[in-house]
């Protein structure tokens, strides 16, 4: 975090793109320390997650900001963050590795609870190992999952803007088999997964491409195929051959023109995107694979 408040040059880390806006960088920062830093910055966390905004800016990293700055930083839209009066205390909503016993969360038990769409984000690469082994929370309390899709009326949060693909889950079958659900005070969905703390694939109902397009997969029965198991599966819509399929019947190309098609994962390796590699011609520098 920049010292000298919120109108500082600079940021959190290191990041690429188009600069944010430093509430939501602070946001960021804050929510990291909140959801995983408050014990090794020897911070005092309440069961509830709450911790003393006057403790937190006396942390070395943010040095420099104001109680201000923190109030501006929790009016972030994604809701990241919340805060309690007398004395002044601000909390995570979501994303705790902590343990935190007292979060407040709205237990969903009957399927009229749920949202009609319970999606979660990720990116392509992670296909393969999602569709073999269920999705996980990966060292936090809770799976994160949307109450719907990016640009959906009313979803803020729960899914990464940068996903590539958006897994639809069957909450009202998970839920009858016992797998509970909640909602974050911020709107996320929130589950703690099964008793081996995961949602099996069993439980997707079908795959969603978001970028560069949305697009829609097959459904359960179809997630199999080759390369990275068709993303849906459907030689016509994800490809058995790979994640690009047929390109005359998804992407409207030509299967040897080498994007999103032919022969190999990504394409006619001659052309580009390599059928062996991530893409590129091994013969014109090997970028990306060959």
């Amino acid at each position: 975090v920049p010292r000298g408040g919120l109108g500082s040059q600079g940021g959190v880390g290191v990041t690429f793109g188009p600069p944010q806006d430093p509430r939501v960088r602070l946001s960021k920062a804050l929510s990291y320390v909140l959801r995983h830093g408050a014990e090794a910055e020897g911070l005092p966390m309440g069961p509830d997650g709450f911790v003393e905004v006057g403790a937190l800016l006396r942390l070395p990293r943010f040095a420099g900001l104001s109680e201000s700055d923190v109030r501006a930083a929790v009016a972030d839209p994604k809701g990241r963050l919340a805060l309690r009066p007398d004395p002044l205390r601000v909390r995570a909503n979501q994303g705790h590795s902590l343990p935190v016993p007292e979060l407040e969360l709205t237990p969903l038990d009957t399927p009229e609870a749920l949202p009609p769409t319970l999606a979660h984000g990720t990116r392509r690469r992670l296909w393969g190992p999602i569709r073999a082994g269920g999705l996980r929370p990966m060292g936090r309390q809770h799976l994160h999952l949307a109450g719907g899709l990016p640009g959906d009326p009313g979803v803020r949060s729960g899914m990464r803007s940068d996903s590539e693909i958006a897994i639809i889950i069957d909450g009202p079958r998970a839920l009858a088999d016992g797998i509970p659900f909640f909602r974050s005070a911020n709107g996320v969905i929130l589950t703690p997964g099964d008793a081996q703390g995961r949602i099996p694939q069993k439980y997707f109902l079908r795959v969603l491409q978001l970028r560069p397009h949305r697009e829609e997969g097959g459904g359960p029965q179809n997630l199999g195929g080759g390369g990275l198991g068709g993303l849906g599966g459907d030689p016509k819509t994800w490809g058995s051959k790979g994640l690009g399929g047929i390109v005359q019947e998804f992407w409207g190309g030509i299967p040897k023109l080498g994007v999103w098609g032919g022969p190999g994962v990504w394409g006619d390796p001659k052309i580009g995107w390599g059928s062996r590699g991530g893409g590129g011609d091994p013969k014109t520098g090997g970028i990306w694979g060959g």
